[in-house]
């Protein structure tokens, strides 16, 4: 019996994206590696398998195997692939697609049964699909949230950064060529390496480990007990209560610790000795290697060893094959990229800023093409700026590279409206939240307003819009005078601001439309949660409402279409409260609200931003 355990995300992605033109949409599916199916030898063993993910080989100038695969991180692997035809010669090919693309990965087993999903108008059907092209349809398919969050849950996420040794080869393409000798030299000098391990025991302390391959028990029981030391909480052992999620480290960092480092106290810089093997001049190269590699946390000490060296190996020798391509110059720059659509980071590599566009960053128009061609391959829509270098992953400090020194997101933390049977529609990406007195400036009682639009700011920055800096007070009111909305008294004044100052602000200096919703009378909002609803589902951006002296930031709607019942969710800007998001949610900074809460009689203003159409 063979259970398959599929995200609820790839089967919607797969629908959406199957199109008009249905035959030429084709791919491949990804798994955990621990998940694969069973061999050929045994066919009728149980199994449970994962699909994960689904990556594109047909549209928009398709990547190659090579490229497709080189997106995954170590620790996921291509277990499968997708068409639309279910015709049996089709499948089998699709299958060998698959087996092709493992075999691009490395550590492919011919024996191993692959998964292929045939893409119909409504629905996929699932096949088992062996090496002889044989399918049966597989009839125990669970599609959910199960196989993302049991992902999350059951591996580790490592971080590996480490210089190579200096590599001296003759200089030329020869030379470069040689260089896959020399690095053969030094991953087998890694083997007999320790790993040192350091990850946050908690929000203060460090914890550090030593792990060997001779090294008793899991990684997990081995980051509990470190965790346990450091912070004298107590860790159930064997028998006693598994330990939670949130228990665990989300990131491990990995130094490795070949004999040399182990003797000294002093770590040692790795000594290579070359023989000259011409006349012709010497280069040298020392290569920088950063990966990442997701590990099951019930792993051996040994097996999560290995691991961390495939993910090494992968690394380095992409690292070299760039070379050897580029005739030694280093043409092409990784970046990882956290995506709501996938429970892993993507690996996305960009010509370096010297190549092909001198001085142009890998976010110019002039890198469209290459962004285009990713966004296909991940099946991203086409019209929002998801893989810019500006919202790359940083791992060191394990968030976006876009900075926020305040509160990120903070109606995550709220619970539910109270709506029975209500659609809920929310801003769609991160936000930071702006409020009264940040910033060491008392704006109270006329700098509403100005903290929602600033919010808005933030939405677009983090969410690849923009790259300047959230537009301050006196920037807002510098705006509104040079277009010739304010005279130049209104520089450095408290007076307020409306949503058609905002959308202002948001034209002139983001180059962003606004739509305004004009209501009569705050009883109007109860007839607005349709029209609400759509903005958040469509463009999805923060909403600004003003009426009287107050204005408010909407995050969502939460809308019963049967009975009319509708909560709105407000993000309020007059909090004067810390920055903690227990206390925001205490003291009403973020909270869901009737249209009672809105004056009655007074004349309401909305900015609605409108997302641009980029990539």
């Amino acid at each position: 019996m063979h259970q398959l355990s599929v995200s609820q995300r790839v089967v919607d992605a797969l629908l959406r994206n199957r199109g008009t033109d249905a035959s030429l949409f084709r791919g491949l599916l990804v798994s955990p590696a621990a998940t694969v199916l069973p061999s050929e030898s045994s066919p009728s063993s149980p199994s449970l398998t994962t699909v994960l993910a689904a990556l594109c080989t047909s549209r928009g100038g398709a990547l190659s195997s090579r490229e497709v695969v080189s997106l995954l991180p170590s620790g996921l692997v291509v277990g499968g692939a997708f068409l639309t035809s279910s015709d049996p010669k089709q499948i089998a090919n699709a299958a060998e697609d698959a087996r092709q693309a493992r075999r691009v990965q490395g550590g492919f087993k011919g024996e191993t049964a692959v998964i292929v999903a045939v893409v119909e108008e409504t629905s996929c059907q699932f096949y088992r699909v062996l090496e002889n092209g044989d399918a049966t349809v597989i009839s125990d398919v669970q599609v959910g949230r199960t196989a993302e969050d049991k992902f999350r849950q059951d591996h580790a996420l490592f971080h590996i950064r480490l210089l190579t040794d200096k590599f001296y080869v003759p200089a030329g393409s020869l030379g470069l060529a040689q260089l896959h000798a020399r690095v053969q030299t030094f991953l087998a000098s890694l083997r007999t390496s320790m790993m040192q391990l350091s990850f946050a025991a908690s929000s203060s302390q460090q914890g550090s480990l030593l792990v060997a391959s001779d090294t008793q028990g899991s990684l997990r029981q081995a980051v509990l007990d470190e965790t346990q030391r450091v912070t004298g909480a107590a860790t159930p052992r064997k028998g006693g209560r598994a330990p939670t999620h949130a228990a665990l480290p989300e990131k491990l960092s990995v130094r490795l610790l070949r004999p040399s480092t182990l003797t000294s106290s002093v770590p040692l810089a790795p000594i290579l000795t070359c023989e000259r093997e011409s006349d012709k001049p010497l280069a040298m190269f020392q290569l920088p290697v950063e990966a990442i590699a997701y590990v099951p946390w019930n792993e051996s000490p040994a097996a999560t060893q290995q691991a961390v060296l495939a993910a090494i190996t992968s690394a380095l020798y992409s690292s070299v094959d760039d070379l050897v391509m580029h005739h030694g110059a280093k043409a092409s720059v990784p970046y990882h990229f956290k995506l709501a659509q996938f429970p892993f980071l993507v690996r996305v590599c960009y010509p370096t800023a010297s190549t092909p566009f001198p001085g142009e960053s890998q976010d110019h128009e002039s890198y469209k093409t290459t962004r285009t061609k990713y966004h296909n391959a991940l099946l991203l829509p086409l019209d929002r700026p998801l893989l810019r270098t500006n919202n790359a992953f940083d791992l060191q400090t394990f968030r976006t590279s876009v900075q926020s020194d305040r509160l990120l997101n903070v109606h995550e933390r709220l619970g539910p409206s109270g709506v029975v049977g209500g659609r809920l529609s929310l801003v769609d990406g991160p936000y930071s939240y702006y409020h009264y007195t940040q910033d060491r400036m008392d704006d109270s009682g006329w700098g509403c307003a100005y903290r929602s639009l600033q919010t808005i700011c933030s939405w677009l920055r983090h969410n690849g819009y923009a790259t300047r800096a959230d537009m301050t007070h006196r920037e807002i009111q510098e705006c509104l005078v040079q277009v010739g909305d304010k005279d130049k008294s209104f520089i450095g004044s408290t007076q307020w601001i409306g949503s058609f100052e905002l959308s202002i602000c948001l034209d002139q200096c983001y180059n962003i439309t606004s739509r305004i919703m004009n209501l009569n009378a705050g009883r109007e909002m109860a007839d607005k949660a349709r029209e609400l609803a759509a903005h958040f589902e469509t463009q999805g951006s923060p909403v600004m409402i003003g009426g009287g002296v107050l204005a408010h930031t909407i995050l969502g709607v939460d809308f019963n279409a049967e009975t009319g019942d509708v909560k709105y969710l407000i993000l309020d800007p007059h909090y004067t409260g810390i920055d903690e998001p227990t206390a925001v949610i205490e003291k009403a900074g973020c909270v869901w609200k009737g249209p009672d809460f809105f004056v009655q009689d007074a004349i309401y203003n909305m900015c609605l931003p409108q997302r641009p159409a980029m990539i």
